[in-house]
Parts: C-alpha cells; sequence; structure tokens
C-alpha cells in the first residue's frame, strides 16, 4: 500500500471515530476499529499524540506521581512510552476489543473496561497521575467527564490530559477548568498546545491537541 493509500486509509478511520455519538456507537465501531488501529490509523498519518503526551508528562512528573492511570488506554501507546513496570501502570477503555490489544503488550498492571460518560465506577482511586490522549475529542469524551476524574487521583496527583484543540473551544473545557480551579478542586492548570499528526500530506497535518496540566488539591 503507498503512503497515499495508507493516509487515505488512516483519513477514513479518523472521520468514521468523529462521527460517533453515543457510547454504544464507541464500542460498535472500537470492535473492529482495534485490530487495525496502530497500523492503518497511527502508522498511516504518523501520529504522534501519544509521544507528545508523555513529553510533557515525564517534564511535569516527580518520582512520586504513581501509579498512572490511562483514560482511553486504547492499544496502549501511551502506557507503552511511559517506561514504568506493569505494576504502576492501569488503563481504562470503553471498548473490549482495544484492551484485548493494549493486554497483548503486558505494559498495564490491570485494565478495566468502564463508560467514563456514566461515571468513574468501579475504578481504583488514589492514583498518582492520570493520563489521557486522543479520547477527549470528537465523539468520544467531553469536559463533563474532568472534575468526575478528581475522585482517580489521590491530593496531589498530576494530570495530563489531551483534548482535541477544536473540541476544547467548542465545549466549553475552558469554563469548566476555571469552575475546578475556583472551587480549588486543582492548581492553575498549564495549557499546551501541540501537533496530533507528524504526517505533512494529510488533510488533518495542522490538528493539535491542547494539553491540559494541572494537580489535585484536594
Amino acid at each position: 500500500m503507498s503512503d497515499e493509500s495508507k493516509t487515505r486509509t488512516a483519513t477514513r478511520l479518523l472521520a468514521g471515530a468523529y462521527a460517533l455519538d453515543t457510547a454504544q456507537d464507541n464500542i460498535d465501531y472500537y470492535r473492529d476499529f482495534a485490530s487495525v488501529y496502530d497500523e492503518e490509523f497511527a502508522a498511516g498519518l504518523s501520529y504522534q499524540y501519544p509521544e507528545v503526551l508523555n513529553e510533557i508528562y515525564q517534564s511535569q512528573a516527580t518520582p512520586d506521581d504513581t501509579p498512572v492511570i490511562d483514560i482511553g488506554c486504547g492499544t496502549g501507546l501511551v502506557g507503552a512510552l511511559l517506561d514504568l513496570p506493569p505494576a504502576l501502570v492501569d488503563g481504562v477503555d470503553i471498548s473490549g476489543e482495544m484492551l484485548a490489544a493494549a493486554r497483548k503488550k503486558s505494559i498495564y498492571g490491570a485494565l478495566y473496561q468502564v463508560d467514563l460518560t456514566t461515571g468513574t465506577g468501579e475504578l481504583p482511586s488514589q492514583y498518582g497521575a492520570v493520563l489521557s490522549a486522543g479520547t477527549f475529542t470528537f465523539g468520544h469524551l467531553g469536559a463533563e467527564v474532568l472534575p468526575q476524574m478528581l475522585s482517580l487521583g489521590r491530593p496531589g496527583c498530576l494530570y495530563c490530559i489531551g483534548v482535541n484543540s477544536q473540541h476544547f473551544n467548542a465545549q466549553g473545557f475552558d469554563a469548566v477548568l476555571q469552575s475546578m480551579q475556583s472551587e480549588k478542586l486543582i492548581t492553575r492548570p498549564l495549557l499546551e498546545e501541540r501537533k496530533i499528526y507528524a504526517a505533512q500530506s494529510s488533510e488533518h497535518a495542522q490538528d493539535t491537541a491542547t494539553v491540559l496540566v494541572y494537580r489535585k488539591i484536594a
């Protein structure tokens, strides 16, 4: 398959993901997407979002910022970069098939299938860091999930949450962050805008993520 063909295939897969509406839509779509996610989507668009998220996490983290939970861990692209033993990294995703792909990589201690649009459910708390790349975007998670995720971390927990920049602007993320800060739930957020894809031939070449960095106060 030519590079141009790979880019077209990856772009089509991304369009399908952005068009999702409900939790069940996500479960159904990723049932098939999981088997080609790494090879056809991530490789096809030179998806550098996991590297970007990990770079920011590493720049902010202290040795105490573990264990880590990877929100929307998918096939494990973020987890594979953390350079942490599996006992210190858990993952959560709505798709059982994506979790099965992640499990094969042996990089997570525990994997949880959870629909975060309904809350954090039975997920453990007391994490030292909460990370996410690619899940806060069109057709997936919105700003209303940010306050819910505070239950996952202990006081001082580091949050590095990537949000598609267009989604950030359209869905009121800034207002939610301001509310969380004014209620003294989190430290003042640092926002870093980075490119999601390295491929220059795609219509998504200029797409960016706004990575939210803050700590839980209480």
